[in-house]
């Protein structure tokens, strides 16, 4: 089975969800601290029933990681070997960087028998790239150490005692990657009013979040301690068809339900745009308002409701760095998205949680332990009670797209994940 995917890595994050931070309950942040160290790259326990029933036959998806950068990635799960390209860069100039710094190819190992993650290696330098699981409802979600936003770029300044993430991919700046597959290329397939989760920095902080805590910080040469460098929002984005297939408007709201309420009306930061579709890479080009810096966006049909998921990376501007997660603004039904999934976090780590649904009080339990109430605040979205930490706000889409912001725990706090199997629930 092969899969390809023009990964949109949010590597030019200022920091997931779509590249990304997680919450506490599955990422420990980077500290001074040699034995401060979180995940469980070492090993996650086998999902049974996992491992992708339909192959997307080689159909080009597009995804999107905690980063900035826009690729193709490619993944031959029959072959075990995958490939990636960078398309759109935050950090490089695509005309003079090195292609080691922008492309590579290595070989894919199963986690597990019967896992549906694999970890990456790289066939020229055997480093290890990252991990990722294909799930069969078209989506794909790794984590990626891309070049760009390692090596000399992540120096310690001088502590040596500094760890972060754990196992194989103990001190690599890894980005959570969400993959999407049969990406719109019209703009009638396009437009819709989409809910969000979203990421996003004022500045560039090569996908490491942990950084702009104070004291929690890898490079102080380069940046200043800022608790509100990274923050995660949500709201709604309306995309219009415009005079023909390759143009639409885009209107943005955080905070408010652009289905009920009127832009200028919006309790977070609003503004509009214009998209125009990029025949040659396959993406969305996106400018709000006056400003010059374009985001990148896609959106693809879940063959399980009809609902249109996707991300946009955002490149600076109002917008900030990082990415959008977005669906469709579908009524949320617990029974649609019970199942195990697989997530990852720019926190530098990997989770599996367990989604179960109530259709009888119309709430959800996730791990057991924490409610979600449907549609709460509004059509679409799910509530997580998690105490101590307060309510996150999360999409669960019917395509099993799941990605989750709990501002209470950090600002920043943000992991994207995909259903990898319907079992695990009573």
């Amino acid at each position: 089975m092969r899969y390809e995917l023009s990964a949109l890595l949010l590597a030019s994050l200022a920091s997931l969800g779509v590249a990304s931070c997680s919450s506490s309950s599955s990422t420990t942040a980077a500290t001074a601290d040699a034995g401060a160290v979180s995940g469980n790259d070492a090993g996650a326990a086998p999902v049974a029933d996992a491992g992708p029933a339909v192959d997307p036959g080689g159909k080009p998806n597009r995804a999107s990681a905690s980063a900035g950068e826009v690729l193709q990635l490619s993944a031959d799960i029959a072959a075990l070997t995958y490939s990636w390209t960078t398309l759109k860069s935050a950090y490089l100039d695509l005309a003079t960087a090195a292609p080691a710094e922008y492309s590579g190819t290595g070989t894919l190992t199963q986690e597990a028998p019967s896992s549906p993650r694999y970890l990456m290696t790289d066939s020229v330098t055997a480093a290890v790239m990252g991990f990722l699981t294909v799930a069969d409802n078209g989506t794909m979600v790794a984590r990626l150490a891309i070049p760009a936003i390692n090596g000399a770029n992540r120096a310690f300044a001088g502590n040596a005692g500094l760890h972060f993430g754990s196992g194989v991919l103990q001190n690599s700046v890894s980005v959570p990657v969400l993959g999407v597959a049969n990406p719109s290329s019209t703009a009638t397939s396009l437009a819709g009013t989409y809910n969000f989760v979203s990421l996003s920095c004022s500045g560039k902080s090569k996908g490491f979040c942990n950084q702009t805590k104070t004291n929690q910080i890898w490079n102080t040469s380069v940046n200043v301690p800022s608790d509100a460098l990274c923050t995660t929002e949500y709201g709604t984005v309306v995309i219009t068809k415009g005079a023909d297939e390759e143009s639409a408007s885009v209107a943005y709201c955080a905070k408010g339900n652009l289905a009920t309420t009127e832009l200028s009306a919006c309790a977070g930061a609003s503004g509009t745009g214009t998209a125009t579709y990029d025949t040659t890479r396959g993406i969305w080009l996106i400018t709000m308002g006056t400003e010059t810096v374009s985001h990148a966006a896609i959106s693809f049909k879940s063959a399980s409701n009809n609902q249109k998921v996707g991300w946009i990376d955002t490149d600076g501007g109002m917008l900030g760095y990082g990415q959008l997660v977005i669906a469709e603004q579908l009524p949320m039904a617990v029974s649609d998205v019970s199942g195990t999934y697989r997530a990852e976090s720019s926190g530098f780590n990997s989770s599996t949680h367990t989604i179960c649904g109530n259709a009888a009080t119309g709430t959800a339990s996730v791990d057991g332990v924490a409610s979600v109430a449907s549609n709460v605040p509004w059509t679409g979205f799910g509530t997580f009670d998690q105490d101590p930490t307060g309510a996150a706000i999360a999409l669960m889409a019917g395509a099993g797209v799941f990605v989750m912001r709990n501002p209470n725990d950090d600002p920043w706090s943000f992991e994207i994940g995909t259903r990898v199997s319907t079992a695990g629930c009573p």
